[in-house]
């Protein structure tokens, strides 16, 4: 087997040359070719990123990952490094990033409307999962002399085991919620955030200093934005960036184009070629988790659940294609992706 060298840059790519260059290329029963051997691709290509030391590249990398579900080998293998060589700052982007995902996915479930076994089970799990994260983290951080990091990640241990959701929050400030004020609340979530769950997360939190009938605005205003969004083009770049989208990927993909501000936003209802530029390949450009985000801050501000929007499912715009079509149909969107 040839030497391959890693970028040491980006992960994903070059796990996507290695398996171009040693991968087994196979055709499934419906006629899709695919190449095989993407866990070896992937264990062979983090080592040599162990080994290089290259930790920013795996920090950026796992944070992509669905730590909502649990915190994998790849995530303690890391920390672990990060933990000897006392990096501090590379080890607390990373487990922020991670906390973030799982207090969403628990306060989704918190804040559902729908009561039943199946809801209240998904959320003891999900309770039961940041809680054993923020004892993992805290643990660490007194590890590493972070006293004051601790106190912090104790304080939100002890708010999560009691499922306390009324903050005591500073008097609402005195401002309506209208366009200009959405675009400067994503503006500013995004410039101090390193990843969408660490923007939802600070969204939350500016949202909390409204009061509770122009948080619902904000609801109101992102259905409505996320409506504009919902149309075969900007389907066709989430398709071809993550590799395939079905209908429940692409309800997240719309989130994540509004997180990245209102110049992406509107150059996604002009031109999806352009909007490729700002849209990387991989399954990191998904971000439900903002779609729950004012009904989070509203019950927070008002101690009481947002009653549930009687939205109804917003339609798909534009003209239909296949997967067929796509590089006859988006040329310059199949030579990027591809």
């Amino acid at each position: 087997m040839s030497e391959f060298k890693p970028t040491f840059s980006n992960v994903e790519k070059d796990i996507e040359r290695y398996l171009e260059q040693f991968g087994v290329r196979d055709t499934l029963s419906n006629g899709t070719p695919v190449i095989r051997g993407f866990d070896k691709a992937q264990r062979t290509i983090l080592d040599q990123y162990f080994q290089q030391q290259a930790y920013d590249a795996l920090v950026a990398y796992l944070l992509t990952f669905n730590w909502e579900l649990g915190n994998g080998e790849f995530l303690l293998e890391l920390s672990d490094a990060l933990v000897r060589k006392k990096d501090v700052r590379r080890l607390k982007r990373l487990w922020h990033g991670v906390i973030a995902k799982q207090k969403i996915h628990f306060w989704q479930y918190q804040a559902s409307p729908v009561v039943s076994d199946t809801v209240s089970e998904a959320k003891a799990r999900a309770k039961a999962r940041i809680l054993g994260t923020l004892k993992t983290v805290r643990e660490l951080m007194l590890q590493l002399g972070e006293a004051q990091e601790a106190q912090k990640l104790n304080d939100d241990r002890t708010r999560i085991e009691k499922e306390e959701k009324g903050k005591a929050l500073p008097k609402p400030i005195d401002r309506s919620m209208d366009e200009s004020c959405f675009w400067d609340i994503i503006e500013k979530t995004k410039a101090n955030s390193s990843s969408s769950a660490k923007q939802i997360e600070l969204l939350i939190a500016e949202l909390e200093l409204f009061k509770a009938t122009e948080i619902g605005k904000f609801q109101k205003l992102l259905q409505q934005k996320t409506a504009e969004l919902y149309h075969w083009d900007i389907w066709a770049v989430a398709y071809l960036a993550q590799g395939g989208c079905s209908d429940d990927a692409f309800e997240a993909f719309p989130p994540w184009i509004i997180l990245q501000g209102q110049a992406v936003f509107q150059l996604a209802l002009k031109d999806v070629t352009k909007l490729s530029a700002h849209v990387p390949a991989g399954a990191e450009t998904q971000a439900d988790g903002l779609l729950f985000a004012p009904a989070i801050a509203y019950e927070n501000r008002a101690g009481k659940p947002m009653r549930p929007a009687r939205a109804k499912a917003p339609k798909i715009h534009g003209k239909y294609w296949e997967e067929s079509e796509l590089q006859s149909r988006y040329p310059e969107l199949y030579r990027r992706y591809s």
